[in-house]
């Protein structure tokens, strides 16, 4: 189930040394995580690059830090490439002596200084981190190196890892990885605290609730891209829809005042987008609305973004629950919605690895259409991944938000913070959250007139369309996940069926284009 050739066309002109000034974001989203610390990792880095070309220089240091995500996922990290900061580049040839022709085409030392933040899980914090990562990026290098090392420089439940995947499984320090020293660069980062570490935030719930209303957009990905029997993204949506229903029953048992497809079952349902909904006792309101999309997200294309765009105007949640895609995916879902002033919004990406490959493309969306909010973090808290989002744990983590979220009017109980949410999560995911540095907890509006009480239909929330149900398995229990062989990372596998190296090839491209983002400077 590996990817094919990384397509890294880079090479352009010349130029015999060149120094790139620093670019990185004018604004910063801080963080907040019960499981892992922002670190800066700063280092002074090189490699071998066959082009001068000052954005082929820079596409490959872009590169050579993509294997940062391997090799720090062996100590429960990750670093967040979409806020990499690269400043003093520099770049020399390297004299070829003379041989017979054809004559090998020349090759350039580059030396660079890098600053990446890091969501760091391991166990202690470290002052400084060596890295040991490919010292040559274009194409044919890539495909070289994996190659040689696919088999034995990468995690062991990854079988073997070709030029597509090897960023995503690189572990240098695996017992029989011996990496010829002309095929890699090793630098050491010196690693301190990162200033954007908050605590004791929590969501905003006063804004959640200012409509005495709770709306819902839950995504799930196929786990392959020719679903059968057995794909546990199919069976993390169908256990997902009964759990809600499960729930919503709890809150309001009168029948009438819900509204949801006909024919659930502990089975799940056969429909690919249904909805639930509910009036509950005290007046509020809440709508989940759930949808199954494919293993590749741009695949469903108009129909998509139609469904996504009806509801983002007013949705106070989106759970995006399922593959990255190696960043295609969360890149794909990051430029889609459409949104309103003032509105307030937690966005979270479920799956592998999301805190490396959210940029600032939705936050600089929602800036655009808030006057009062140049950063695009005042009316909106992401939520990410720092390790695996098993399909197992998916659905059971997206109702422990909601649940905090329904919680929080519960008089009885005091609002939770981010911190005390994420301790009811899975703790092999590392979820973090940025973005609330912003956030305020105001007095919740007060509940409405429970007298006014109306049937879910009837009070502002359509009946929910579905058909017979069928299929998937009984609902998982919240908490540590299966991790069978397909079960494990929703991102990078769960390939059946077409294995051609097209799939890879726009993957890890769409993965670059993230980390090529100009990011404004100050």
């Amino acid at each position: 189930m590996r990817r094919s050739a990384l397509p890294l066309l880079f090479l352009l002109s010349c130029a015999s040394a060149q120094e790139a000034g620093e670019r990185f974001d004018a604004t910063h989203a801080p963080f907040t995580s019960v499981h892992a610390t922002l670190l800066d990792f700063e280092l002074d880095g090189t490699l071998v690059a066959d082009s001068p070309d000052p954005d082929a220089i820079r596409r490959q240091i872009e590169a050579q830090l993509l294997f940062t995500v391997g090799q720090l996922n062996a100590e429960s990290s990750v670093g967040q490439l979409g806020h990499l900061q690269v400043s003093a580049v520099t770049t020399t040839i390297i004299e070829v002596p003379p041989v017979p022709a054809p004559a090998p085409a020349p090759r350039y030392a580059v030396t660079y200084h890098a600053k990446l933040p890091v969501a760091w899980g391991g166990a202690m914090k470290p002052t400084t981190y060596s890295f040991t990562l490919p010292a040559r990026l274009g194409q044919a290098d890539q495909l070289a190196f994996a190659t040689k090392y696919g088999a034995t420089c990468v995690d062991p439940t990854a079988g073997t890892a070709d030029a597509g995947t090897m960023f995503l499984f690189y572990r240098p320090a695996q017992p029989g990885c011996v990496l010829a020293a002309a095929d890699v660069a090793r630098f050491e980062a010196t690693v301190t605290d990162s200033a954007e570490n908050t605590h004791g935030k929590s969501p905003e719930y006063h804004r959640v609730w200012s409509d005495n209303a709770l709306e819902v957009v839950a995504i799930f990905t196929h786990e392959y891209s020719t679903p059968g029997p057995g794909d546990e993204g199919v069976n993390a949506y169908g256990d997902f829809v009964w759990n809600v229903h499960e729930y919503l029953g709890q809150l309001q048992p009168n029948d009438a005042k819900r509204s949801e497809p006909a024919g659930l079952s502990p089975s799940g349902t056969a429909a690919p987008n249904v909805r639930l909904a509910a009036a509950l006792p005290d007046g509020r309101r809440i709508a989940i609305n759930v949808k199954l999309v494919g293993h590749e997200l741009a695949g469903d294309g108009a129909a998509f973004d139609e469904w996504y765009d009806a509801l983002t105007p007013t949705a106070d949640v989106v759970l995006y629950n399922g593959h990255a895609g190696l960043g295609a995916n969360i890149r794909t879902l990051m430029s889609k919605g459409t949104f309103v002033p003032g509105h307030y919004l937690i966005w979270f990406a479920n799956g592998c690895d999301t805190f490396t490959y959210v940029d600032r493309t939705l936050v600089d969306r929602r800036a655009l259409v808030n006057a009062d909010d140049p950063g695009g973090t005042k009316y909106m808290d992401t939520l990410t991944n720092v390790m695996a989002g098993y399909f197992k744990s998916l659905g059971p983590t997206s109702l422990t938000l909601l649940h905090a979220l329904l919680d929080a009017r519960d008089t009885s109980r005091a609002p939770k913070r981010y911190e005390e949410i994420f301790q009811n999560i899975d703790p092999s995911q590392i979820v973090v959250v940025t973005g609330e540095e912003d956030n305020v907890l105001e007095p919740l509006p007060p509940a409405p007139n429970p007298g006014g009480e109306a049937s879910a239909a009837g009070n502002g929330m359509p009946s929910a369309g579905g058909e017979p149900q069928s299929g998937a398995a009984s609902p998982p229990a919240a908490g540590t996940p299966t991790q069978d062989d397909d079960d494990g990372c929703s991102v990078g596998r769960g390939v059946r069926g077409n294995r051609s190296g097209r799939g890879a090839f726009g993957l890890v491209l769409a993965t670059l284009a993230l980390l090529r983002r100009r990011h404004r400077s100050r």
